[in-house]
């Protein structure tokens, strides 16, 4: 007998659907599918900013320092450490004491010397350069000291009143209120300043004398030092210099990435890097790595990390 075609339109209908179950498995099947594609992309999205922020970090850190290097392998200094007339004088200061800068610039170490660097020379080529850290509302600032002595307004060049190298006063050239003047972000007449670059956390000066021998932390190049010769086949003897030989630098940066981790940690931050243990970079790395076992703040941070350290030799040291 021949089927109707409204039994055989039902058959067809049930012979294409689907069952619970089935939907059920499916639908579990394609939320696995999907979590574990989630799961891909993220661990992908993970490492590729692990990846730019270490070459963030890395490129930046190893730029910060070659551009100081490019400035400081020129400081210079006189023959003598002391102007005999008791006047200003060219000077090497690293960490000077705290009263000679501002409030809050006094983490981690300091740098000031003078160099041939002022663009415009109507009044002379050297002009007064300086690093050090600044924190503000919890993010610390690696900031360029830069004093030439000629300035140009409206088409007029005329003398700086704040280079004052050469006063009357031996210390004139570095004080409290001329470091916070030309270091503001708006005043950039005749040369960068201010800011040089943010989230840097710690900044350290090691100086070596010509015989390679460690100088103090704060190292003033008016005191200068003894140095020991020992030529080969004759007797030692030893020597004033005044401007170190080598100056070993390093840097501690923060990408941008971990910026609200370090603004949580920044007291602990701060803290460690003031430590008067902690001479260099790798001793800051390594003492936040031991806090860091106590401190979810600082353990937060740790991976947007990173430390660089160089060597500048000095031209005009021998």
């Amino acid at each position: 007998m021949q089927t109707s075609p409204d039994t055989d339109s039902r058959e067809n209908v049930t012979a294409r659907a689907f069952t619970l179950v089935e939907l059920l498995v499916s639908i579990s099947v394609l939320a696995l599918i999907v979590a574990l594609l989630g799961g891909s992309l993220t661990a992908v999205s993970q490492a590729w900013t692990r990846g730019e922020g270490n070459a963030e970090r890395r490129g930046s850190s190893r730029a910060l320092a070659d551009f100081l290097a490019s400035e400081l392998q020129g400081a210079l200094l006189p023959v003598e450490g002391v102007d005999p007339r008791g006047q200003g004088n060219l000077q090497f200061l690293a960490s000077p004491p705290t009263a000679r800068l501002p409030e809050g610039c006094a983490w981690s170490d300091s740098l000031f010397w003078q160099s041939p660097l002022a663009m415009e020379t109507t009044f002379g080529e050297i002009a007064v350069v300086g690093y050090f850290i600044k924190w503000s509302e919890g993010r610390p600032m690696l900031c360029r000291l830069f004093i030439p002595p000629s300035v140009r307004k409206d088409g007029v060049v005329s003398k700086n009143p704040d280079f004052r190298v050469f006063a009357s006063g031996p210390d004139a050239w570095l004080d409290p209120d001329l470091v916070s003047r030309n270091v503001a972000p708006e005043n950039k007449s005749g040369g960068y300043r201010g800011l040089f670059a943010d989230l840097v956390p710690g900044f350290w000066v090691q100086c070596y004398g010509l015989d390679g021998q460690a100088l103090p932390r704060s190292y003033d190049s008016r005191q200068g030092y003894d140095c020991l010769f020992k030529p080969e086949g004759r007797l030692s003897y030893t020597e004033k210099r005044y401007l170190p030989a080598t100056v070993r630098v390093s840097l501690a940066q923060v990408d941008s990435g971990h910026a609200f981790e370090l603004m949580r940690a920044a007291d602990e931050v701060r803290a460690i890097a003031a430590e008067p243990a902690v001479r260099d970079a790798a001793a800051f790395l390594q003492r936040m790595q031991s806090a860091a076992e106590s401190s979810p703040a600082l353990a937060a941070l740790l991976p947007g990390l990173r430390i660089y350290t160089t060597e500048i030799q000095l031209l005009h040291s021998r």
